[in-house]
Parts: structure tokens; C-alpha cells; sequence
């Protein structure tokens, strides 16, 4: 059975870390790894593991700097990742 996008979604937000990450980033714009992990005071490598889920989803995209990147909520925003987002 394949998974569907609404199911991706649902899935990533299904997490208190990922929601965290999500606010963080509806409230900054953008941040990079280091920043988020700093942050929340989690390690970079779990912190990455939950940005690729989340990136999976389609509800952020990135942009490197450099050797920095920087992770941001993808517009236009997907009507789901709307109504989560605007409840935190």
C-alpha cells in the first residue's frame, strides 16, 4: 500500500520534537540545524533524523549558505500543515 502526502504529514506532526521544530520555525523563518538543536537542546544527528522527516513530508524546504543550511516552512503552505501550524 502506498503512503499517501496527507499521511506523511499527519505523521510528521505526529511528534512533540517535530511539532517544537515546526513552531520554532513559523516563529524565526528560517534556522539551521545547529541553531534548532542548540534551542531545543537536542543533539544535531536527532535533530537532523526529525528535519528529514519533515522535510519528507513536504512541509519545509532548505536552502544552503555556504556550507550552513537553513530550514524553512515551504510556502505555499499545504491547507493540513496550515491548520496545524496556525494551532501552535
Amino acid at each position: 500500500m502506498k503512503i499517501t502526502n496527507q499521511e506523511k504529514i499527519y505523521s510528521a506532526c505526529a511528534n512533540i520534537t517535530r511539532l517544537m521544530i515546526i513552531k520554532m520555525l513559523k516563529q524565526y523563518q528560517y534556522a539551521s540545524v545547529t541553531s534548532i538543536s542548540t534551542s531545543l537542546n537536542m543533539s544535531v544527528k536527532s535533530i537532523s533524523k526529525h528535519l528529514q522527516i519533515i522535510l519528507t513530508a513536504g512541509i519545509i524546504e532548505y536552502e544552503k549558505n555556504g556550507t550552513t543550511v537553513y530550514y524553512k516552512i515551504k510556502k505555499p503552505m499545504n491547507p493540513i500543515v496550515k491548520s496545524i501550524v496556525g494551532n501552535l
